[in-house]
Protein backbone atom coordinates (compact mmCIF):
# COMPACT_ATOMS: atom_id res chain seq x y z
CA UNK A 1 0.00 0.00 0.00
CA UNK A 2 2.94 2.36 0.47
CA UNK A 3 3.27 2.69 -3.31
CA UNK A 4 -0.29 3.99 -3.56
CA UNK A 5 0.30 6.37 -0.66
CA UNK A 6 3.48 7.71 -2.27
CA UNK A 7 1.79 8.18 -5.64
CA UNK A 8 -1.12 9.95 -3.96
CA UNK A 9 1.28 12.31 -2.13
CA UNK A 10 3.00 13.23 -5.39
CA UNK A 11 -0.25 13.81 -7.26
CA UNK A 12 -1.72 15.86 -4.40
CA UNK A 13 1.38 18.05 -4.29
CA UNK A 14 1.29 18.62 -8.06
CA UNK A 15 -2.42 19.40 -7.88
CA UNK A 16 -2.41 21.59 -4.79
CA UNK A 17 0.74 23.69 -5.27
CA UNK A 18 1.00 25.82 -8.40
CA UNK A 19 4.53 26.86 -7.39
CA UNK A 20 5.66 23.24 -6.99
CA UNK A 21 3.99 22.03 -10.17
CA UNK A 22 5.53 24.88 -12.19
CA UNK A 23 9.03 24.16 -10.86
CA UNK A 24 8.49 20.44 -11.41
CA UNK A 25 7.30 20.88 -15.00
CA UNK A 26 10.06 23.34 -15.91
CA UNK A 27 12.78 21.08 -14.48
CA UNK A 28 11.38 18.08 -16.35
CA UNK A 29 11.02 19.97 -19.62
CA UNK A 30 14.65 21.09 -19.29
CA UNK A 31 15.68 17.45 -18.66
CA UNK A 32 17.04 18.51 -15.27
CA UNK A 33 16.73 15.10 -13.59
CA UNK A 34 18.63 16.11 -10.40
CA UNK A 35 16.18 18.98 -9.82
CA UNK A 36 13.18 16.72 -10.50
CA UNK A 37 14.47 14.22 -7.91
CA UNK A 38 15.20 17.04 -5.45
CA UNK A 39 11.63 18.32 -5.79
CA UNK A 40 10.20 14.82 -5.36
CA UNK A 41 12.26 14.32 -2.19
CA UNK A 42 10.60 17.38 -0.63
CA UNK A 43 7.28 15.52 -0.72
CA UNK A 44 8.46 12.85 1.71
CA UNK A 45 7.68 9.65 -0.18
CA UNK A 46 9.00 6.36 1.21
CA UNK A 47 10.12 5.15 -2.23
CA UNK A 48 12.35 7.22 -4.54
CA UNK A 49 10.55 6.84 -7.88
CA UNK A 50 12.17 6.31 -11.27
CA UNK A 51 11.36 9.29 -13.46
CA UNK A 52 11.36 9.78 -17.22
CA UNK A 53 9.86 12.55 -19.28
CA UNK A 54 9.10 13.65 -22.80
CA UNK A 55 7.54 16.75 -24.38
CA UNK A 56 4.04 15.49 -23.52
CA UNK A 57 4.47 14.71 -19.84
CA UNK A 58 6.27 12.82 -17.12
CA UNK A 59 6.29 9.14 -16.17
CA UNK A 60 6.86 8.27 -12.51
CA UNK A 61 7.47 4.63 -11.58
CA UNK A 62 7.25 3.49 -7.97
CA UNK A 63 8.87 0.07 -7.34
CA UNK A 64 8.85 -2.03 -4.21
CA UNK A 65 10.72 -5.18 -3.29
CA UNK A 66 9.91 -7.75 -0.65
CA UNK A 67 13.31 -9.12 0.27
CA UNK A 68 14.87 -10.17 -3.02
CA UNK A 69 11.51 -10.37 -4.82
CA UNK A 70 10.65 -7.49 -7.16
CA UNK A 71 6.94 -7.58 -6.37
CA UNK A 72 5.17 -4.35 -7.11
CA UNK A 73 5.23 -1.51 -9.64
CA UNK A 74 2.98 1.51 -9.85
CA UNK A 75 3.28 3.76 -12.89
CA UNK A 76 1.87 7.29 -12.89
CA UNK A 77 1.80 9.32 -16.09
CA UNK A 78 1.09 13.04 -15.87
CA UNK A 79 0.46 15.07 -19.02
CA UNK A 80 1.49 18.70 -19.25
CA UNK A 81 -1.35 21.20 -19.68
Amino acid sequence: MSLLNDAEKVLQKINSSKEFSSKFMIAAQQSNLPEVHKLLQTIGTKVQPIVSFNPDGIRIVFDEKLGQVDCCHLIVIVRWT
